[in-house]
């Protein structure tokens, strides 16, 4: 039991010795392009996060994302004719995530997850001109979902590609989304 206890503290004091080569503590503030099926949007996100060794850091991140997605249906010739449908689609999640660096340079490249809760509304609006009539639904809901994402840091700017996997709202319409996103982070980095 006591080499176990000496073991232990002996691994633990190894990676405080060398998060001691970087601030542990820093906050990701992003904004980013959403992507979801057959629509776009815009993102924008918090992430405070700390470094529990110079190759893993922890963190909690906090994201609105508003998509829009408007189909029209066509004629042969290209033109739009009378009707068409329009989905706008709000997401926000907190998640507790987790990065892994596979270097330990300024150019740091990484992998990351992140579980958590993602909160979805929408609208879902079908318009017929000949018909003169139009249907509104609304559909809510929170799921568990997921999020995996890659991308690097360098100089306290951070650009991310992230997949999220926020399910389907009440009217069984899909909320997951590609986000392209470029942060700015303070804190962090190499001690000087």
């Amino acid at each position: 039991m006591k080499k176990l206890f000496i073991a232990i503290v002996l691994v633990c004091a190894a990676f405080v010795a060398k998060a001691e080569d970087y601030k542990a503590f820093r906050v990701d503030v992003g904004l980013g392009y959403a992507k979801p099926s057959g629509g776009g949007g815009v993102l924008f996100a918090i992430e405070p996060k700390y470094a529990i060794t110079p190759n893993i850091a922890a963190g909690l991140r906090g994201e609105i994302a508003g998509m829009a997605k408007v189909k029209w249906t066509e004629n042969a010739a290209g033109q739009f004719i009378d009707s068409g449908d329009t989905e706008l689609k709000f997401n926000s999640s907190f998640l507790v995530t987790g990065d892994y660096y596979f270097m330990t340079k300024k150019f740091r490249p990484f992998g990351g997850l992140g579980l958590g809760a993602y909160s979805l509304s929408g609208a879902s609006v079908s318009v017929n001109t000949g018909g003169t009539n139009a249907d509104l639904d609304l559909g809510s809901k929170t799921n568990f979902g997921f999020m995996i994402r890659a991308g690097f840091d360098v100089s306290h700017i951070r650009l991310a590609v992230e997949y999220n996997f926020a399910g389907k709202d009440d009217l069984d319409k899909s909320y997951n989304y590609l986000g392209i996103k470029f942060s700015a982070y303070i804190g962090g980095g190499i001690k000087k």
